[in-house]
C-alpha cells in the first residue's frame, strides 16, 4: 500500500501560511499590525470565524468519508489513521489520492475456491459448459431443418 504524497507547495502554503492567518484574523482579541485591523474590518470579523470552523467541518467530513473507505477496503489500523490524518490536515488533496489507488489485495484466505491455488479457466466453468451446449444444440436444429 502506498502513503499519501504530501501536496505541493502552494496547498503547503496554504495549509501553514494562510490558514494560520485566517484564524489569528478571526479569533485574536487585538492584531499587531494596524494594516491587519483594516483587513479584518473590511472582511468582518464574523465571517473570518465563519470560514475558519466551515474550513474544519468540511475536512472532517471528508475524512469520516475516508474513513468509511478505508474501512470497506480493510486497511490496518495504522493505514486508517494515516489517511484520516492527512485527510483532515490537507483535505481533498490526499482524499482524492485514496480514490485513485486500488483497493488491497484480498487476504490468503479470501481467496477462490478451488484447486489450491491453480486458476479457474472460463472454459471450465458452468457457464462456458452450457454455453457450449446450447450452441451444439443449435447447430443440430439448424441442420434438422
Amino acid at each position: 500500500m502506498t502513503a499519501p504524497e504530501t501536496p505541493p507547495a502552494a496547498g503547503l502554503v496554504t495549509m501553514f501560511v494562510f490558514f494560520p492567518a485566517l484564524v489569528y484574523l478571526g479569533f485574536a482579541e487585538s492584531l499587531a499590525h494596524p494594516y491587519l485591523d483594516a483587513v479584518r474590518d473590511a472582511i468582518g470579523i464574523d465571517t473570518l470565524a465563519l470560514m475558519v470552523w466551515g474550513v474544519l467541518i468540511v475536512h472532517a467530513l471528508e475524512a469520516a468519508a475516508v474513513l468509511y473507505v478505508t474501512a470497506n477496503r480493510k486497511y490496518k489500523a495504522k493505514h486508517i489513521a494515516m489517511w484520516l490524518a492527512g485527510t483532515f490536515v490537507f483535505g481533498l488533496y490526499v482524499a482524492s489520492q485514496l480514490l485513485l489507488i486500488e483497493a488491497p489485495a484480498a487476504a490468503e484466505g479470501e481467496k477462490k475456491k478451488g484447486d489450491g491455488n491453480k486458476e479457474i479457466e472460463p472454459s471450465a466453468t458452468k457457464t462456458g459448459a452450457s454455453s457450449k451446449k446450447s450452441a451444439a444444440g443449435a447447430a443440430k436444429a439448424r441442420k434438422r431443418d
